[in-house]
């Protein structure tokens, strides 16, 4: 009875915790208490996220071979002196997030039998608000504790810690800072053997020493991130290590105007005497990353007095410039100086956000003033930039040079320089000198007025490059020469790539291609001739109906991703190139996503390949959405569990279509002879309207909207002032308009299709400048797609003074399926009887 009952109980728990290798999963359970009812013989036990309160001191022990131990996020406030005992193999620690008062309930060594113990983190628990002294727990017992992370709180005592016990540990995250002030004693009982320490969510200090590390002889990395300090104050803590070598010296969001529920940095200008103990260190890598850097002085920023030491560099997120006035000379020299330099990132650069100047007025007078002379210039055709009290203007424009020559470090690996923001226009070629070791440039979405020629200078090595979101370039640039990775993403290549002959052969080293959200829908059998060594191709997020032929040259092939296209099937043509791809190069990868299958008698044969290939999907059980014959939206594989019953139909096919044959051969002879005869076509005819008036208004009840108007920006006054109040008032018909009615966002392309499937009819507004609204043509390839789906009932096209050059040639396929009003400058009232016929004549 007594077994019954012990082995029910497992049972039970098994069910509320996840029990795989030796490992429990009991997190998000909602228990109050630990488990006692587990395996005995468990190694790691996950109770995150629970509402347990307490823990007994005699439950932990059961577990005596646990090394890894998670009570994070828990409302534990209290732990008795024995919890631990019998964890002697624990090497994992952690109770972040718990209401565990270290500073006054645990002076007795709680933490005793933890012999073993390699990490602890004890971070989120104690409150702010201290301005006493506070005490720490003793970790003296835990001799081979490696990393310790813990809340900097108030006063912080570490003299009755027992740190000079701790021979073994090497790096202390100080997380949830609430101190005031950083004196030179702060620090001075931490461990001399550290060598990594950081600094996180600090919201208060006001003040910093410059001595406060001078006890971490051996620090190695130093780590600021997210706190509200100035990065003058920051700098200090550098003192200690000048003429010494550090690994990686990382400020992150330093800045006073982190702090929340408003988080605008404060404008920094970087000067020599903020930047003196940086300078004096030899160190492996530099991380100023989003700490509100608009500007430096000369001989300040990478002016180092060891840039032999440097091999990465990361500024990202700050908004300043190298590319300027005497920088460019300051970066030829240190360039030559930077022989080990691996890596060096400049991304998310907003150089023309306007915020930037308006931070500026935080500064003294008498350091804006020495900087305004190189970078502003008073000119009555420049527009002013507000900046604070006085007012300046946007920089000068750059002389007429041509070229621009940047010499590289001789060893540098990688450049990233994404998402840079500048109202500027840059030089026609930039020439890169020193540039043989270079594998990796990423200058995704550079947003210039001209991007420039990019030229290398002597051998080509780059093997990952990154244009996306760059309107137009040159492909005749060598730069691609050699690169296997290439992403393409978001360029607008569509308006070449469709009529170019082997338009990629200027990256014939291709294996890994990425052109997605191009807008792409064809493309010639051709383009891919001289990519042979293509093995990915990503291309989501483009118009493609079906798989182009154009793949079919790709012998390497295996990855293809077309997930967010409007595919509604794969033709047996391609169905039999993918199956030999897949038994030629192994595990082929197609990922499919996004797109609404049809589940028709046409398509049975692609719904039954779906579920027999052996190629792999994006979607482990192949469930994509598939529209029936009826329109209605169901799953591929709910279609498949009931093939027959779906497609049972389709047998009988032949004889249907004889069927058909004869009843046509009926009515062509039959209704001629009636008409002759008997003169009854006005019966006829009246069948025939009441017939498609009561198919009309059923069709009209799975509509959200009567009409999808499309328009540019020239026509918006017309739409919202005349054309809306008419229709939506007066005609009392619901429309669905852009601007309006879709929001923002990144589902906004899902959006769109959603609204176009739901409208009865799409009404085009054409114009000259609708050839530049951005999701124009996507607009018109989706009614094209929705009025062969049979979902969309007309398409009508409002032209307003439009030239013939102007037109899209999208309409050309399907001008026989439109109605085209020619609208009048007079306005005269046979426009608005015209339009109201097409709309609403058929169901009157």
């Amino acid at each position: 009875m007594v077994f019954v009952f012990c082995l029910e109980r497992y049972k039970c728990h098994a069910h509320i915790c996840e029990i795989h290798d030796l490992t429990a999963n009991c997190s998000y359970k909602e228990l109050r208490n630990v488990p006692n009812d587990l395996p005995d013989d468990m190694v790691v036990l996950d109770l995150r996220f629970n509402v347990i309160h307490r823990i007994h001191d005699d439950v932990l022990g059961k577990y005596r071979y646990l090394k890894s131990l998670h009570l994070d996020y828990n409302n534990i406030s209290f732990l008795p002196t024995n919890v631990f005992d019998g964890l002697e193999h624990l090497q994992g620690l952690f109770l972040t997030n718990n209401n565990l008062d270290f500073s006054v309930s645990y002076e007795v060594d709680v933490f005793r039998p933890l012999k073993r113990l390699e990490r602890l983190d004890i971070r989120h628990n104690m409150k702010k608000g201290y301005t006493s002294k506070v005490q720490y727990p003793l970790f003296e017992n835990l001799p081979n504790l490696k990393e310790l992370s813990l809340d900097l709180i108030g006063d912080p005592g570490f003299d009755n810690c027992g740190f000079e016990k701790l021979q073994n540990i090497t790096k202390i995250v100080f997380e949830n800072c609430d101190l005031r002030l950083i004196l030179n004693n702060t620090f001075s009982m931490l461990p001399e053997n550290l060598e990594e320490i950081h600094l996180r969510k600090c919201n208060m200090i006001r003040s910093i020493e410059a001595d406060a590390f001078r006890s971490l002889r051996n620090l190695k990395t130093l780590v600021i991130h997210h706190s509200n300090m100035t990065l003058e104050s920051a700098l200090k803590l550098l003192y200690p290590f000048e003429n010494k070598h550090m690994r990686m010296i990382q400020f992150t969001r330093v800045n006073p105007g982190y702090k929340c529920p408003v988080e605008t940095p404060s404008a920094v200008i970087l000067t020599r005497q903020m930047m003196q103990h940086l300078q004096k260190i030899c160190f492996n890598t530099l991380v100023l990353t989003e700490n509100g850097i608009v500007d430096f002085e000369p001989k300040s920023l990478l002016w180092i007095q060891y840039p032999e030491c440097i091999q990465n560099i990361e500024l990202s997120g700050n908004r300043f410039s190298l590319i300027n006035g005497f920088k460019l000379t300051e970066l030829w020299d240190i360039s030559r100086k930077l022989t080990n330099l691996i890596s060096f990132d400049m991304s998310y650069n907003p150089l023309s956000y306007r915020n930037v100047g308006q931070n500026i007025k935080n500064f003294p007078e008498n350091k804006l003033s020495s900087f305004n002379s190189f970078f502003w210039k008073n000119t009555e055709s420049d527009k002013p930039l507000c900046l604070g009290k006085r007012n300046y203007v946007t920089p000068a424009r750059e002389s007429s040079v041509q070229t621009i020559h940047l010499p590289l470090p001789p060893n540098l690996r990688q450049i990233r320089h994404r998402h840079y923001l500048a109202n500027q226009q840059l030089r026609n070629k930039i020439v890169f000198l020193n540039a043989s070791n270079l594998i990796y440039l990423d200058v995704a979405y550079v947003i210039v007025r001209n991007f420039p020629e990019i030229e290398l200078k002597g051998e080509n090595n780059i093997k990952y490059i990154d244009f996306s979101g760059i309107p137009s370039w040159n492909t005749s640039m060598s730069l691609f020469a050699n690169s296997t990775t290439v992403i393409l993403g978001f360029t607008g290549i569509w308006q070449t790539v469709q009529h170019t002959r082997h338009y990629f052969s200027f990256i014939p080293e291709v294996e890994e291609l990425d052109i997605s959200g191009n807008q792409l829908w064809q493309l010639r059998y051709d383009t891919f001739f001289y990519n042979q060594k293509l093995r990915k191709l990503i291309m989501q997020g483009n118009l493609f109906d079906e798989l182009p032929t154009a793949l079919m040259p790709l012998e390497k092939l295996n990855f293809l991703d077309f997930s967010g296209n409007i595919l509604d099937s794969i033709n047996a043509t391609m169905r039999n190139w993918l199956d030999k791809q897949q038994k030629k190069n192994g595990n082929f990868k197609l990922f499919l996503r996004g797109n609404i299958f049809k589940c028709t008698c046409g398509t049975k044969d692609f719904i039954r390949w779906l579920f027999e290939t052996n190629i792999e999907f994006d979607e482990p059980n192949k469930q994509y959405k598939c529209m029936l014959s009826n329109g209605s939206i169901t799953t591929t594989v709910k279609v498949y569990q009931k093939f027959h019953d779906h497609f049972s139909i389709c047998h009988n096919e032949i004889w249907l279509r004889v069927g058909i044959g004869l009843l046509v051969s009926f009515i062509t002879i039959t209704v001629p002879l009636a008409i002759i005869i008997n003169f009854k076509w006005q019966i006829t005819y009246w069948f025939y309207r009441k017939f498609r008036k009561a198919v009309e208004t059923e069709l009209k009840k799975k509509f959200v909207y009567d009409i999808y108007l499309s328009y540019s920006n020239q026509s918006l006054y017309w739409v919202k002032n005349l054309l809306m109040p008419k229709i939506e008032n007066c005609w009392k018909m619901k429309m669905c308009l852009e601007d309006r009615d879709i929001s923002v966002g990144d589902a906004y392309v899902d959006a769109i299709c959603d609204s176009i499937q739901q409208s009865r009819n799409i009404i085009f507004v054409i114009t000259k400048d609708f050839s530049d609204k951005h999701w124009g043509r996507f607009e018109i390839e989706r009614a094209k797609y929705e009025k062969y789906a049979s979902n969309l009932q007309k398409i009508i096209i409002i032209t307003r003074q439009v030239p013939v050059e102007n037109f899209p040639t999208e309409f050309e396929h399907i001008l026989n399926d439109v109605i085209l009003i020619n609208w009048s400058e007079a306005e005269n009232e046979n426009d608005w009887e015209n339009l109201r016929r097409a709309l609403i004549a058929d169901i009157l």
